[in-house]
């Protein structure tokens, strides 16, 4: 009754006044009271108040947007001002951009200087479009002058649907670089910028669909642009007063606040049942770019309502319109199926008549990447592009991006096509260099043919030779390191010691918070590489292993097992990193398959890194459950227990029946000897210690090349000729390691090592050869060999 009586409540509000001092008892909703202001335009009021007004805020949500107009929003302003007090979060995000409102540094409200058509909210009247002036920004050399020739013509004769939409096109193209404007322009601009998006925000209500399409395109690529620059801006320069005004952050979401806006007034006024297909499409684009998907409140996705618009029209699509709108919804994370079938039913009746050799070669790139992306398996249609690029003359035309994402797509899809993938790595190992592929596209390039299982060695060296010939490695991320690495290791024959010896120097380098910043996939992957890529770098393990102690909750089982595989094979026996995993392990103990808990419990061997509170019961039973242990998942669990029984003394202990099966196991593989084994053998005898050969030592059931009794005591000496197999660059791989460990300490047998690189290297010369032998069984001084060898 009050509000209804405001407008006759007397001046300045004084029936209103009189009546909350009347009624001072009653806990008075002050938003009523802003109202009541409102309508009297009545902007003062007693100092009496004050008070009340700041205690309100507490119990009555005083700047709660919900409350308010557009109307109420001035007295609003006032009365924060006025106490002082610093409005809700929810209120700046919500009043800021649709009323020009800015938070002054002592957190009250106040409304900028703009001009006084600003504050009109009738509707704009165009009665004679034709005749209002249309604003060229082309010419404008800056941002400030477009900026200001937009805000100085924001009167309705000019403010015309056109010229915002040519302000909000013309605008992306200053905001591509980072660059610095003098410090007094940047609240001047900021404010203007404001104003501007305010006005256009009140006004796209009566845009028609091509104003809208390109307004909303041209704001979607300022976000990009203004995202691309980076998420951490030097704080009160052009970058962060650009991200306040467009993007917000977690309490002033504006991005999310504009394009509500657009899609709204494409939606609930009907405007998009207008759109032709390509502003459509261009519309969609808007969104997809800008990575926003407005959900109604009837649950439904604005691009589930951009699907039911374009299917009708997908006949009528161009190629570059097509591919384009699949791709924003790829990009935007919005799935909608039904588009993506209809989408690709439409291109393969299309291609009866030829449709495909309308697409370019970017068109084809952000189609198939699009599926990927978006998760929709077509293998149909897959089939079919590949088969057109196949064909095609040459490939001049496909960028280097092109190239990486077709690539990409079929690998990330499932989808094989050795046809393409032969074409497509051809034109790449053709080109007479790849400093246009970003750290990304090569990454993705040596992961898809790896993924698919494609051999294709001339281009795995070009990309390995290209990166170990750049200065550093910078521009890679984590992920693309990790999976450069990856892909080098599952592509059986294509070795590149350079490339992993780049990629481990540069690891090594980083300092430690960079490293924390990998991911728990990222060290596994890239430890796992190493080791099945034969590959040693021992810094590099030593780099990776405390940010795995510090990320051990995050690890899945797969993950915790590649990395203890990995370190146990490399050689890497840091058992203070193993001892950290022990609760990861057992925790995820019945998410292991058999040949995953043989190579556990190998790892742990290995390592010597005792674990009583993961080797007990539990793991026993683990292991009895499963029945499908290889002839090598037997023999690493046979040395497991030679570990736990002999060595630690433990009680952990599978069932004699089973301890025998995998003891048989072990017995039963036979190495395959090297053919120099016979010229070390020769070599013995002709210095007078002839050697056991083949010796099967039987406590153990562990095999040496040969034994030789030395000295008085014919102490008993194991000689093992070992070749590359043994090893991990020059360093023992882990079976090795464990090896000569178990043998010596069950058999009391010291066990020497003939490196196959050593041998190799003393030619044919018999004097050096039975000098160095002399040297490792210890019967001469190694420094003094000179002295044996002729001159």
């Amino acid at each position: 009754v009050v509000i209804k009586l405001g407008p006759t409540a007397g001046p300045n509000g004084q029936y209103i006044v009189s009546f909350l001092d009347n009624h001072s008892q009653f806990s008075f909703p002050f938003s009523l009271l802003i109202r009541m202001l409102s309508l009297q335009k009545c902007h003062h009021f007693p100092s009496r108040w004050l008070g009340r007004i700041a205690a309100a805020r507490v119990h009555d949500r005083l700047f709660d947007p919900g409350h308010y107009t557009a109307h109420d929003v001035p007295t609003v302003a006032t009365i924060a001002s006025t106490v002082s007090l610093c409005p809700c979060e929810s209120m700046i995000g919500a009043l800021q951009l649709s009323t020009s409102i800015r938070l002054s540094t002592n957190g009250a409200f106040r409304i900028p200087n703009t001009p006084n058509h600003d504050r009109v909210n009738h509707r704009p009247h165009w009665d004679n479009i034709s005749s209002a002036q249309h604003l060229s920004f082309q010419d404008c050399p800056t941002m400030e002058s477009s900026v200001q020739m937009a805000y100085d013509h924001l009167h309705y004769d000019s403010s015309t649907p056109r010229n915002f939409s040519a302000f909000w096109t013309d605008l992306p193209q200053f905001i591509r670089h980072r660059y610095f404007w003098h410090a007094e322009k940047n609240e001047r601009v900021a404010r203007q910028l404001k104003v501007i998006i305010s006005r256009t925000l009140k006004n796209v209500k009566y845009f028609g669909y091509r104003d809208l399409s390109q307004t909303t395109l041209g704001l979607a690529k300022v976000v990009k642009n203004i995202e691309r620059l980076g998420k951490r801006p030097p704080q009160d320069g052009p970058h962060q007063i650009l991200r306040d005004v467009f993007i917000g952050d977690s309490s002033m979401k504006r991005k999310e606040f504009i394009f509500n806006e657009l899609a709204t007034a494409s939606v609930g006024l009907h405007v998009l049942e207008k759109f032709d297909p390509r502003h459509l499409s261009n519309f969609i684009y808007a969104f997809g770019l800008a990575r926003y998907a407005h959900e109604f409140e009837d649950g439904k996705s604005l691009f589930d309502v951009f699907a039911l618009e374009a299917i009708p029209k997908l006949g009528a699509f161009n190629p570059f319109d097509l591919s384009n709108m699949l791709w924003a919804y790829a990009n935007a994370e919005a799935s909608n199926p039904n588009l993506f079938e209809e989408a690709a039913k439409t291109v393969l009746l299309s291609q009866e008549v030829g449709m495909l050799e309308a697409f370019n070669s970017q068109d084809i790139s952000n189609m198939v990447w699009a599926y990927a992306r978006a998760g929709e398996r077509h293998p149909e249609l897959f089939e079919k592009v590949g088969d057109h690029i196949d064909v095609l003359d040459n490939l001049s035309d496909f960028s280097s991006q092109a190239l990486s994402n077709i690539i990409w797509a079929y690998a990330t899809t499932g989808k094989s096509h050795p046809k393409l993938f032969e074409k497509l790595a051809d034109r790449i190992s053709a080109l007479d260099n790849l400093r246009t592929f970003t750290p990304q596209a090569l990454s993705n390039i040596v992961w898809a043919y790896a993924t698919l299982d494609v051999s294709h060695p001339i281009l795995f060296k070009k990309v390995a030779d290209h990166i170990v010939d750049l200065p550093n490695l910078r521009k890679f991320k984590h992920k693309e390191l990790a999976n450069l690495v990856w892909s080098y290791a599952t592509a059986a024959g294509n070795p590149q010691p350079m490339l992993f010896e780049k990629v481990g120097d540069h690891i090594s380098t980083l300092g430690k918070g960079n490293l924390r910043s990998f991911r728990s996939w990222h060290l596994s992957n890239i430890a796992w590489a190493y080791a099945t890529a034969n590959e040693s770098h021992p810094e590099l393990f030593d780099k990776l292993a405390d940010p795995a102690t510090k990320q051990q909750h995050f690890f899945t089982s797969g993950q915790v097992h590649d990395l203890l595989w990995a370190y146990a094979t490399n050689g890497q026996t840091d058992q203070q990193l193993f001892k950290s995993l022990v609760p990861v392990v057992k925790t995820t103990l019945r998410e292991y398959d058999a040949q995953e808990l043989a190579n556990i419990a190998w790892a742990y061997s290995v390592v010597n890194a005792a674990a009583p509170s993961l080797f007990n019961d539990s793991f026993i039973n683990a292991c009895l459950e499963k029945r499908a242990f290889t002839l090598e998942g037997l023999s690493q669990l046979h040395q497991w227990q030679l570990w736990q029984m002999e060595e630690l003394h433990s009680n952990c202990r599978l069932p004699p029946s089973a301890r025998k099966k995998c003891r048989v196991a072990f017995a039963s593989i036979v190495p395959r000897p090297l053919a120099m084994r016979g010229d070390v053998i020769s070599e013995l005898s002709s210095m007078g210690l002839p050697p056991q050969e083949e010796v099967f030592v039987r406590k153990d059931n562990y095999r040496l090349d040969a034994v030789v009794k030395i000295g008085v005591d014919q102490i008993r000496v194991g000689i093992e000729v070992d070749g590359a197999s043994c090893f991990a660059g020059r360093n023992p791989r882990g079976g090795t390691i464990l090896k000569r460990r178990q043998i010596a300490h069950l058999e009391g047998i010291r066990v020497i090592s003939v490196p196959y690189w050593e041998w190799m290297r003393l030619g044919k010369d018999r004097y050096s050869k039975q000098a160095y032998l002399r040297a490792l069984l210890g019967l001469i001084d190694l420094d003094k060999e000179d002295e044996l060898v002729p001159h």
